[in-house]
């Protein structure tokens, strides 16, 4: 149970279901964290733009201050993410997926375009990066509330190169970023990449719980307050 606001980003990940089971899921995550019932929680979504219940989601019954969701969805997995540190968004992908779409020219900058194409007369890793690189695209589109309404050219992610190991996104072509946005990949299940996008001072300290497995134990990656 979490008795207070801590610099984490909780991740769950579970077997994939239907809208409704999925929703369950994230509301059973939050109720776990806080240690409630998730009877009295309850989830909702309204499209900003049209209405439509398809937008950013948002626990009430929570008292204040309310953690900040996102859920995402890709072959046999859900993923949602939790956090208390500020606006956040989730993405997860199949590798093999993104690999076999035909996105490259409306998705990808002309520098990430030459950077997988490095990649792919080197050592073939492209398809890996591909789908990190979306998948942090999307990330940070759901955590500005954007999602796909905004092209994602006109955000540049840098994968990790350097010691530091950092993931980051630059907005170009006048995109306005929230200051202070931090990327971190993770894992959700072999073939799958996933990213969380958070607004924080300093590198979260991110806590992935596979709830697919009997006995999973959280995996802490990152650097942060601990």
């Amino acid at each position: 149970m979490v008795c207070e606001p801590l610099p984490h980003v909780w991740v769950f990940v579970g077997e994939r279901g239907d809208r409704a089971a999925d929703r369950r899921f994230l509301v059973g995550a939050v109720a776990g964290l806080l240690g409630v019932a998730p009877a009295g929680l309850v989830l909702a979504q309204t499209c900003e733009r049209c209405g439509g219940d398809h937008g950013r989601p948002i626990v009430n019954g929570v008292a204040s201050p309310a953690p900040r969701v996102s859920l995402s969805r890709a072959g046999g997995r859900v993923a949602v993410a939790v956090t208390w540190l500020g606006a956040v968004g989730i993405d997860i992908e199949s590798v093999s997926d993104v690999a076999a779409w035909p996105i490259d020219d409306a998705a990808f900058a002309d520098v990430e375009r030459a950077a997988l194409r490095d990649l792919d007369s080197g050592h073939g890793a492209a398809a890996r990066s591909r789908a990190s690189i979306w998948t942090a695209k999307e990330a940070t589109l759901k955590l500005t509330g954007d999602g796909l309404r905004r092209d994602p050219r006109e955000l540049r992610i840098t994968l990790p190169g350097d010691e530091s190991g950092e993931l980051t996104a630059t907005a170009v072509d006048g995109v306005a970023l929230p200051p202070s946005v931090r990327l971190e990949l993770f894992e959700p299940a072999p073939g799958l990449v996933g990213t969380v996008a958070v607004t924080c001072s300093r590198r979260p300290v991110l806590r992935v719980i596979d709830s697919t497995q009997s006995r999973a134990a959280p995996a802490s990656t990152g650097r942060g307050w601990e």
